[in-house]
C-alpha cells in the first residue's frame, strides 16, 4: 500500500514496565530453511498476531525498478494459491474470524493476520501456502492491475499523500526512495505474469523473511505448527541489489504546484542519516520538541500565537538507508512565506541551543508513554519485534534505544539542528488552491468475565470501571448526548467548535499549559463531537492519574472559552469544511446527506457550514455546554489500572456538588417521506469516480441493527459478495462496501463503490443486481455462518484495548442499551437468521426510496 510516514520509536524505561503482565520474553529462532522466528507469548486477550515480513520492497526491484512490482505481488499474494481458488482465502479468514491485510513500503512487503487464538493454525496455513503456492492467475492480475491504476488516481487527489510523493520523488536523485512504492503507470502497464513469477521465485523464500507472532499461545506446539506449514519453503541463493548511495546535497531544492484544493500545503524535508547513526537519538527527540503534539514549539508559534496555520507537525524517518527529517503543515495560501520565516526561526533557536530542560524532559516522557501504549494489542508488538528484527537485526533493541535516548543532550539536538537542518540540504514543496474558473454545484467461544462495575450518583451521573492490572495504562472518557442531533437550526456545528474549545483555556489553565502538563508526561487528551454525543477522553500511565483526573474534571467543568482561541478554531473549521470537500468520498458523502434528507439534522456534517460556523458566538458555545455537558447527562468510564472503589471516592469527591438535570426532549423537524428514488451527478476536478446508493435506515435502538452487522458483513469486506463480485471478477472498483450512518434517530445504510468514469454504468447496474439478490434469494449458510464469525472476531479484536473497550461500554449506557450490550454482542449476532436478512432486505432496501449521489471527473478530461 502507499508508503506512510512514521516515526520510529522503540523504547521502554524498566522492568516493570518493559512488557504486559501477562507476557513472556520475545523469542528468536532460525528454522534449517533459514526463516526467521520471532515469538512472544502474551495472554492477555485469546488473540493471536502473525506477521510475515518480506525483506523486499519498491527499493530492491532491480531490473523492474519504478514498476511497482513488489506491490503488485503483495495485492496478488492473496489472490489464489495451487490449494485456494480466487477467493477462499477471504472466505477461509472471515469463517476462522481473523482479520488480514497487507502493506508495501520502500525495503519491505508485510502481511499481517489477527486471529481468534484456538484459529491461529488457520491463519499459519494461509500464510504460509500464500507465501510460498501463489498462482498469479493472469485474468485476476488483470483485474488487480486495474484496480492499482485506480489507486494511483486516488493518491493524486489526496494532498497529503501527493506532496510526501513528490518531496521523496525530488529529494532524492540516484537513490531509489525517488520511485514511488506504487510504481510509474507506464512501467506498471508493462508487467507480466512472468515477470510476477520471476521476482516472487527470487525474493519470496524463507531465507529472506521473517515471521513474527505474538499472542495467547503455547511457545512450543506454535514453534511446531510454524515448522509444519513452513517447512516445504527451500532456501535459496538471494543476490544482493545494488543500491546506490546518493549524494550530498548541495543547494536548496524547490517546487511548486496548483491543484484543486481548498488550503495549500508545505512540506520541508531534510536529509539524514540511517538508523545505524548515533544520531537516531537527538533528531528523534528534536522531531518531538520541533512538532509534536499540541505544546510542541511549532505548534504554540504558528498555530496558536501566529494564527498563520491549520496543523503543523514534524517527523524523522531513518530507515536502513538515509532517510529525512520533515516538518508539515496545511494553511491558507497567503500565510506561505510568513509560516516558512517562522519556522526557519524556530529552526535556529535550536541550532543556537535555545532549548529548555522542561523541554528535554518532555520529549523523553512521550515516547516512554507512546512504547508502553503500543504494548497494548499484539498487533503492534507483532509489527514491533518484526521491525527491531528487521531494521536493526536485534529483536530487543528496544532497550539500547532507551539508552540512545536517555543519553541525548541540548548540545546534541543543538549540533544535529546545525548540521541537518540547514538551506543547502532542504528539499520544499507546496500545493496550493488553483484559481477557480467555475464553481460546481454541490461461532468463537469469548470468555466473558464480568469485571465492570457501575455507581449511579445521585446527580445523575453514571460512572464505569474496569480493573486490569496487566499494563500500567488508565483510560478515562467522558460522554455526553450531544452532536449533530442536538444542534438547534442556524447553529450547525455548535457541538464541534465546544468540543475543540474545551481544550482551550479553563478558568486555571490556558491552552499551552493544559497541553505540555498531559504531554510533558507522554499522556494524551482529546474530545470529539458526532452525530450524537460529544466528550472528552484522557490516557494516562498509572502514576499519572492524578494529573489526568484533574485536567478532565477542569475542561468539562471550567471551560472559559477564550474569544482569542475562539477565532482560531473557527477557522481551523473553515479549513476543515474545504478540505472534506477536497476528498471525493467525503464530498460524496456530504451530498448524499443533504439530499437523504431535507429537514432533519442529519443532514448536515459535524463540522457545520461556513455560513453557521461563522455566526456562532461565545455564548452559543457556553449555552451548549450548560445544556449538555452536566452529570445528568454524562457518563463517566474509568478502565485499566485502577481500584473501583478509589476510583468512585475520588469521582464523587469532584462531582458530587455539581447538580444534575434531565435532558430536554429533542424537537425534531417534521421529515418528508421520500417518494420516488433521486440521482444526483456532480462533477469535480479529481481523477476517480464515487457512487453512494443511500437508502433510509434505522436507529441504534433498534434490534434489527444486529441484522444490519450480519446483512453488512456478507456484503462488505475481504471474501464479501460485493468485494468478490464487483472487485474481483469484474473490476470494476478498488473499493467497495456499505456503511451505516446510525444513531438516536434513524439514519441511513449506504452502499458505495469507487471505480473510474467509463465504468460507471457497469459499477452502478452490479451493485443494483447485488441488492436485488440480498432482497430476492436466501443467503447460504456457509455466506451465514462466515459473516457471524467474522463479526464475532472482529468484535474481539476492538474491545482488545481498554480504551476502546471503555469508550463503547460508555457509549451504549449513554444511549440507553447498558454497558453489558457490549459483552451481549456474540449472543446477538448469533441470533440472526436467513430469514431476518432477507426480512430487513426487502423493508429497507426498496428502489423507490434510493437516492443515488455520483461525483465523477469533469467532462474536460475526457
Amino acid at each position: 500500500m502507499y508508503y506512510l510516514r512514521i516515526i520510529l520509536l522503540f523504547l521502554t524505561i524498566s522492568v516493570s514496565f518493559s512488557q504486559p503482565i501477562h507476557a513472556g520474553e520475545p523469542e528468536r529462532f532460525v528454522l534449517d530453511n533459514g526463516l526467521v522466528v520471532v515469538l512472544k507469548e502474551v495472554h492477555t486477550a485469546p488473540l493471536v498476531a502473525l506477521q510475515l515480513w518480506v525483506k523486499t520492497g519498491s527499493i530492491h526491484e532491480g531490473e523492474y525498478m519504478g514498476s511497482g512490482i513488489s506491490h503488485l505481488v503483495e495485492h496478488m499474494l492473496f489472490k489464489g494459491t495451487k490449494r485456494r481458488g480466487v477467493g477462499d482465502i477471504g472466505r477461509q479468514m472471515s469463517a476462522a474470524g481473523g482479520d488480514m491485510g497487507g502493506y508495501t513500503s520502500m525495503d519491505r512487503t508485510v502481511y499481517h493476520m489477527v486471529m481468534p487464538a484456538d484459529k491461529a493454525e488457520i491463519g499459519l496455513d494461509i500464510l504460509a501456502d500464500a507465501a510460498m503456492n501463489s498462482t498469479f492467475d493472469e485474468v485476476e492480475m488483470k483485474k488487480e492491475k486495474d484496480v492499482i491504476l485506480r489507486e494511483m488516481d486516488m493518491c493524486k487527489d489526496d494532498p497529503d499523500k501527493y506532496l510526501s510523493r513528490k518531496i521523496w520523488q525530488e529529494a532524492f536523485s540516484h537513490h531509489p526512495y525517488q520511485h514511488p512504492i506504487i510504481g510509474y503507470k507506464e512501467l506498471f502497464s508493462q508487467l507480466t505474469k512472468d515477470d510476477l513469477l520471476k521476482y516472487h521465485q527470487r525474493f519470496y523464500v524463507p531465507n529472506d523473511m521473517i515471521l513474527s507472532v505474538v499472542g495467547d499461545f503455547n511457545k512450543s506446539r506454535m514453534l511446531a505448527n510454524i515448522k509444519q506449514y513452513f517447512n516445504d519453503g527451500k532456501r535459496n541463493s538471494i543476490s544482493p541489489v545494488y543500491i546506490p548511495q546518493e549524494p550530498m546535497q548541495i543547494g536548496k531544492k524547490k517546487f511548486e504546484e496548483e491543484k484543486d484544493i481548498k488550503v495549500a500545503y508545505l512540506e520541508m524535508a531534510f536529509h539524514i542519516p540511517d538508523i545505524r547513526s548515533r544520531d537516531l537519538y537527538p533528531l528523534d527527540v528534536m522531531a518531538i520538541i520541533l512538532g509534536h503534539g499540541k505544546s510542541s514549539i511549532l505548534y504554540q508559534d504558528l498555530r496558536e500565537r501566529e494564527s498563520i496555520v491549520y496543523s503543523i507537525d514534524a517527523w524523522s524517518y531513518t530507515p536502513q538507508y538515509p532517510g529525512l527529517f520533515g516538518i508539515n503543515a496545511a494553511l491558507e495560501p497567503e500565510n506561505l512565506q510568513k509560516a516558512q520565516k517562522t519556522i526557519w526561526k524556530n529552526i535556529k533557536k535550536l541550532a543556537q541551543g535555545d532549548i529548555t530542560d522542561e523541554e528535554l524532559e518532555k520529549a523523553r516522557q512521550m515516547v516512554i508513554a507512546s512504547f508502553i501504549f503500543s504494548q497494548e494489542t499484539v498487533e503492534s508488538q507483532a509489527a514491533d519485534i518484526a521491525s527491531n528484527e528487521y531494521v536493526c537485526g536485534n529483536i530487543n533493541f528496544n532497550k539500547d534505544y532507551v539508552k540512545g535516548v536517555g543519553l541525548v543532550t541540548k548540545d546534541d539536538i543543538k549540533r544535529v539542528a546545525k548540521q541537518y537542518l540547514c538551506e543547502d540540504n532542504l528539499t520544499i514543496g507546496i500545493l496550493k488552491p488553483k484559481v477557480k474558473e467555475k464553481v460546481i454545484s454541490p461461532s468463537i467461544q469469548v470468555k466473558v468475565e464480568p469485571k465492570i462495575q457501575k455507581f449511579v450518583m445521585d446527580n445523575g451521573l453514571v460512572l464505569l470501571v474496569f480493573e486490569d492490572d496487566s499494563l500500567p495504562i488508565v483510560s478515562i472518557h467522558a460522554v455526553f448526548k450531544g452532536g449533530v442531533l442536538f444542534e438547534e437550526k442556524g447553529k450547525e456545528g455548535v457541538c464541534n467548535l465546544l468540543q475543540k474549545m474545551m481544550l482551550k483555556g479553563t478558568k486555571n489553565h490556558t491552552a499551552k499549559q493544559i497541553a505540555e502538563a498531559i504531554e510533558s508526561r507522554g499522556g494524551a487528551i482529546s474530545s470529539y463531537g458526532g452525530n450524537n454525543s460529544l466528550g472528552c477522553s484522557v490516557k494516562v500511565l498509572k502514576e499519572d492519574l492524578d494529573l489526568g483526573f484533574s485536567l478532565l474534571s477542569d475542561v468539562l467543568l471550567n471551560p472559559s472559552f477564550p474569544v482569542d482561541e475562539m477565532e482560531k478554531e473557527r477557522r481551523a473549521v473553515f479549513a476543515a469544511i474545504k478540505s472534506q470537500d477536497d476528498d471525493p468520498f467525503s464530498y460524496a458523502v456530504r451530498i448524499l446527506r443533504e439530499n437523504m434528507w431535507q429537514n432533519h439534522p442529519y443532514r448536515h456534517n459535524s463540522l457545520g457550514t461556513q455560513e453557521s460556523v461563522r455566526e456562532l458566538t461565545r455564548n452559543d458555545l457556553i449555552a451548549f455546554h450548560q445544556g449538555f455537558c452536566q452529570p445528568g447527562n454524562m457518563v463517566l468510564a474509568v478502565f485499566g489500572d485502577v481500584k473501583a472503589q478509589e476510583i468512585r471516592q475520588r469521582v464523587e469527591g469532584i462531582w458530587m456538588g455539581i447538580k444534575g438535570q434531565n435532558l430536554s426532549q429533542i424537537n425534531l423537524p417534521d421529515e418528508p417521506e421520500q417518494k420516488g428514488a433521486k440521482q444526483v451527478i456532480q462533477e469535480k476536478d479529481k481523477e476517480q469516480t464515487i457512487i453512494l446508493l443511500g437508502f433510509p435506515g434505522i436507529g441504534i435502538m433498534d434490534p434489527d441493527k444486529y441484522v444490519f452487522d450480519v446483512m453488512s458483513s456478507i456484503l462488505s469486506g475481504n471474501g464479501s459478495r460485493l468485494f468478490v463480485n464487483l472487485r474481483d471478477k469484474y473490476g470494476l472498483a478498488y473499493y467497495v462496501g456499505v456503511f451505516s450512518i446510525l444513531g438516536l434517530s434513524p439514519g441511513a445504510y449506504v452502499f458505495y463503490i469507487g471505480t473510474s468514469r467509463d465504468k460507471v454504468d457497469a459499477a452502478l447496474e452490479g451493485i443494483k443486481k447485488e441488492i436485488g439478490m440480498i432482497r430476492n434469494e436466501a443467503v447460504s449458510d456457509e455466506e451465514l455462518s462466515r459473516a457471524k464469525t467474522f463479526l464475532i472476531g472482529e468484535h474481539l479484536q476492538a474491545q482488545e484495548t481498554n480504551s476502546a473497550h471503555g469508550f463503547d461500554c460508555a457509549l451504549n449506557e449513554l444511549y440507553g442499551l447498558g454497558y453489558e450490550e457490549v459483552e451481549r454482542f456474540r449472543i446477538r449476532i448469533n441470533s440472526v437468521t436467513k430469514d431476518d436478512i432477507k426480512r430487513v432486505a426487502n423493508k429497507y432496501l426498496q428502489d423507490d426510496k434510493c437516492t443515488v449521489i455520483i461525483v465523477r471527473p469533469e467532462d474536460k478530461k475526457f
